[in-house]
């Protein structure tokens, strides 16, 4: 016995009474298909979840470029280099690094990275340098050695970032780099040119005691903060003849004349200037 759809899917109480309980109703599966592509019904009206290739699978995220503001000049790095500064500088603020640099994987010398970071450091752009440093500290295949390291606290160095320099220089022991000379003038040099020679000297004191023979720009790079700074004349000459001491030969006048003497014509003239200002001035 068969009904017709009209009975079956009217609302009145007669044709709910009129349906016996053993007639099965095919639903028609097309329409769910053309509804719902991801799921099918089966004999019994229930709906499962197809787990074939119908699944909806997530396709990976594209890496957005923006324009770079700045575009290298062509022809002063390799391909590879320039490429690689025009990348990082289309790089969004929370853009990956890490995806960015997957092409470059195992092509790039450290040399290489540490023209991007002069580069960098020639716009003044110490957040991405930063942010590339960071990223190299996490791999093998470009881990920094230590003249990465000097590179970056000087560029954070001119930015007056001193905390951030004496972090990365802490950071060199426990990455297997150790503290050369190179690094340690760049850490007296990015607290002198920012006022703080006392530190300067607390650096070339550390130098000594772990052994680390200061060079004449070592030395130069210590008196240039500290007579900048203000320390005593006595004081600078005690610096001069330690210096002389240890065995660094300083070339006075050649090829340029040494901090310590320009300091002093500065100095003399400014003396000059006064006794001149007070003989001339006094006597009108």
């Amino acid at each position: 016995m068969t009904f017709s759809p009209s009975l079956l899917i009217s609302s009145s109480p007669s044709a709910t009474l009129l349906r016996p309980s053993h007639v099965n109703v095919r639903p028609n599966p097309n329409l769910n298909r053309h509804l719902f592509p991801a799921k099918s019904t089966d004999f019994f009206g229930h709906q499962r979840i197809l787990a074939s290739a119908a699944r909806i699978r997530a396709k990976p995220k594209e890496l957005v470029l923006g324009n770079p503001s700045v575009t290298v000049e062509k022809g002063k790095y390799s391909y590879d280099v320039e490429t690689l500064i025009n990348k990082l500088s289309s790089l969004p603020p929370r853009g990956s690094i890490a995806r960015c640099l997957d092409v470059f994987k195992n092509k790039l010398s450290l040399n290489d990275f540490a023209l991007v970071f002069k580069e960098f450091a020639q716009r003044g752009d110490w957040q991405r340098s930063l942010r590339l440093f960071k990223y190299m500290q996490r791999q093998i295949w470009c881990k920094p050695n230590e003249h990465i390291y000097t590179i970056m606290i000087g560029v954070l160095g001119r930015e007056g970032l001193l905390e951030k320099c004496q972090e990365i220089f802490d950071e060199m022991p426990s990455h297997g780099v150790a503290p050369s000379v190179f690094s340690f003038t760049a850490l007296i040099n990015a607290y002198g040119r920012n006022g703080q020679y006392k530190s300067s000297l607390e650096l070339l004191d550390r130098m000594k005691k772990e052994r680390v023979s200061p060079s004449i720009l070592t030395y130069n790079t210590v008196i240039n903060s500290c007579a900048r700074g203000g320390l005593d004349w006595e004081e600078l000459l005690g610096l001069f003849a330690q210096m002389r001491h240890e065995g660094i030969q300083a070339d006075i006048f050649f090829p340029r004349p040494h901090p310590l003497f320009r300091h002093f014509f500065k100095r003399a003239m400014l003396v000059l200037a006064n006794d001149l200002h007070e003989t001339f001035f006094g006597l009108a």
